[in-house]
């Protein structure tokens, strides 16, 4: 006879923040975007929250300057590192 677990049926959750940057058309600057996201771990089932957009503005500077930074893949599969500073209205 075999032996059979059965799982109880619970829903666990996760919160992601996601956080990234887009581009200003009218400005030409960056603005930070955050989107709240909770993933349903068992069924992988996604729900989204409305993005937030900052009203600050950022521009590209140097490490020395820089109020936050994203690290990405480059397409070489190299990592690189980008610099942002909020800009004075």
């Amino acid at each position: 006879m075999s032996r059979k677990t059965i799982r109880k049926i619970e829903n666990f959750y996760s919160q992601e923040d996601v956080t990234g940057i887009r581009k200003d058309k009218d400005t030409g600057f960056f603005r930070l975007v955050s989107l709240p996201v909770v993933r349903e771990q068992v069924s992988g089932e996604i729900k989204k929250s409305p993005e937030q957009v900052s009203d600050d503005l950022y521009q590209t500077c140097s490490i020395d300057d820089a109020e936050t930074s994203f690290t990405y893949l480059d397409i070489d599969g190299v990592e690189k590192k980008l610099f942002f500073k909020k800009v004075d209205n």
